[in-house]
């Protein structure tokens, strides 16, 4: 199934996920993210990787995602370099 076609029955509780990171400035990671969170419980949590892109990028999409994580009070923890290789 095709996540952003997605309707789930009911909410969740908790959502651990490793979204696309698309490429170029799509920022597909951050629209995965928004979504996801649509689909949280009031109170859920949500933990995801996300490409470091949308954390300094000057592009309308990396933009909106700091903001939009801002007013959600959301917060991101870099990992150590190399933690994918």
């Amino acid at each position: 199934h095709d996540f952003e076609d997605y309707q789930p029955g009911a909410q969740y509780d908790r959502i651990i996920m490793n979204p696309p990171f698309g490429k170029g400035t799509d920022r597909k990671d951050a629209a995965h993210i928004m979504r996801a969170y649509d689909l949280l419980k009031p109170g859920g949590k949500l933990v995801a990787i996300a490409g470091e892109g949308v954390f300094f990028g000057t592009d309308k999409a990396a933009t909106q995602f700091r903001n939009w994580l801002d007013e959600h009070g959301g917060s991101a923890e870099k990992l150590p370099d190399g933690s994918f290789l």
